[in-house]
């Protein structure tokens, strides 16, 4: 199994974690999240972490397909509206729980595909990851490209 799909699957349990207590990420606990919806917390959760940027319509769209049963813009407005704001933080930290703990450079955590990439903060000592001024970047940026690792 490739280790995209290994991530893909700790991160899938990581949110069926989450979506068997959702009232403990529920603005009003007891009521939010209660009652079966065409958009429930789990397929929410995965809408709001696989969204690309475009409008809501179309995201739903992307996600759902395009059927009667697509969830309405407003379904998602209404789900957004009973989050509690630390509960992305939260399954990140379920998240990361399931990898083990190996430190890159001796401070950074990173849990990523091979090609990833992460924006540090702007070192120009650091040749490793340094890179100089171009025409996007006029002082220059330090960045980590990731390749394939295994657990």
């Amino acid at each position: 199994m490739a280790y995209a799909d290994v991530v893909k699957m700790m991160l899938i349990a990581s949110i069926d974690e989450l979506a068997k207590n959702p009232e403990q990420f529920a603005l009003h606990p007891g009521k939010d999240f209660t009652r079966n919806r065409k958009l429930c917390f789990k397929d929410f959760i995965l809408l709001l972490l696989t969204m690309e940027g475009d409008c809501i319509r179309e995201e739903l769209y992307r996600f759902f397909g395009r059927s009667e049963e697509t969830p309405k813009k407003a379904a998602y407005c209404n789900q957004r509206a009973k989050l509690k704001s630390d509960s992305l933080l939260n399954l990140l930290h379920i998240f990361t729980q399931k990898f083990s703990r190996n430190l890159y450079k001796d401070k950074y955590s990173l849990v990523a595909c091979d090609g990833s990439v992460a924006d540090i903060f702007r070192d120009e000592t650091d040749k490793d990851t340094y890179f100089p001024p171009n025409n996007k970047s006029p002082r220059g940026f330090n960045q980590i490209h990731t390749q394939t690792s295994h657990l």
